[in-house]
């Protein structure tokens, strides 16, 4: 599976906004918080946190 990562536009203070995606576009469900490095001589970097809901975000055990 390849991830994608989308900016949008807000209107929040900064106009935009980063969210975690599918390889078809969709944003992953959950989505509280994202945090966009990136500094000017390494590869950027993509921190997310999600709210485990137990629906679209389950938290489980080993197989």
């Amino acid at each position: 599976m390849k991830l994608k990562v989308k900016i949008l536009k807000t209107a929040a203070v900064t106009g935009r906004s980063v969210v975690l995606c599918d390889e078809g576009g969709r944003m992953l469900p959950g989505q509280q918080r994202t945090v966009l490095n990136c500094p000017h001589d390494d590869i950027p970097r993509l921190t997310v946190e999600f709210v485990v809901d137990g629906d679209s975000v389950q938290l489980v055990g080993s197989d």
